[in-house]
């Protein structure tokens, strides 16, 4: 049970992490593709951690 619990506190850990890989401002009108992507100026935008069916 405790190799568990390790491995479950550090997915917590690197789960609660900040990130901004390749992270840049986009503003205009978007657009919706379909449930989970958008599109400004051209460029789509996945929409992370949603699941639209």
């Amino acid at each position: 049970m405790k190799p568990f619990m390790l491995v479950l506190a550090v997915c917590t850990i690197l789960i609660s992490l900040p990130v901004e890989v390749g992270a840049k401002t986009i503003s205009g009108t978007a657009s919706v593709i379909d449930g989970d992507t958008i599109e400004i100026h051209g460029q789509r935008i996945r929409l992370s951690a949603i699941d639209a069916i």
